[in-house]
């Protein structure tokens, strides 16, 4: 089996041809026509049928992996023989970005680290290319290199620039871990044998909200016992 040309392109179809040999290594005939040509990649399981020996195929041979052209032909009264070659399919010309980070929401502080991949039409990637990429995002967040940030909490756009292409995708900062929690009210004035509601809010250490923590947060009165959230006063306060 000999492959005609160079490693071929996704979506490309280069042509093969099938040569038997003699006993002394020389070639019998191009017996192409007559042949059943195939390209089985190793990541599907399904031979790919190669028309007239050109094979075609729209993914991208990927990394420790190898595509193989098997050919079969079995001559007038003969028994049948085959053979097999490798055939790299190269990705296309990029034509768009991808993006990719680990995580699509981060805590407050916390940056996120961003991949970026041309592609062809066919989504075969071309390479990483985040070190050689201009990195953006929407105020106040801020991107160094290809990590981005926030302390405030929020929904921000992230966007890729490479070779004249551009790529955008969503960062949602939420907040970090409580460090404050905030009583409310600040100051109450109650008549004896009342009690006064209280609540309580807690916040990250860059002063985003976390949400009301009232009834996770144990409320005490010096010389009284509190109910809960509410704190009653027996006697008046000096």
């Amino acid at each position: 089996l000999r492959r005609v040309g160079r490693p071929a392109r996704a979506g490309g179809a280069p042509r093969g041809s099938v040569l038997p040999f003699g006993p002394a290594g020389t070639s019998l005939a191009d017996v192409t026509p007559q042949s059943t040509v195939t390209l089985l990649r190793q990541s599907a399981s399904t031979p790919i049928a190669c028309p007239q020996a050109a094979c075609s195929t729209t993914w991208a041979t990927q990394p420790n992996y190898l595509d193989t052209v098997t050919a079969s032909y079995t001559p007038a009264g003969g028994t049948a023989l085959s053979d097999a070659t490798t055939l790299t399919v190269l990705p296309g010309a990029a034509t768009h970005l991808s993006i990719q980070q680990l995580n699509a929401s981060t805590p407050a502080g916390v940056r996120v680290r961003y991949y970026l991949f041309p592609r062809d039409q066919y989504e075969n990637a071309t390479g990483e290319v985040s070190a050689s990429a201009q990195f953006t995002i929407t105020a106040p967040a801020r991107c160094q290199a290809y990590y981005c940030s926030s302390t405030v909490t929020g929904t921000y756009l992230v966007g890729a620039t490479y070779g004249g292409m551009s790529t955008t995708t969503n960062l949602t900062v939420v907040p970090d871990v409580p460090t404050t929690l905030t009583l409310s009210p600040a100051y109450a004035t109650v008549t004896v044998g009342t009690g006064q509601a209280y609540s309580a809010q807690a916040y990250d250490r860059w002063g985003n909200g976390i949400g009301d923590e009232t009834t996770s947060t144990a409320f005490s009165l010096p010389g009284g016992s509190c109910a809960a959230h509410v704190c009653p006063r027996p006697t008046a306060t000096p």
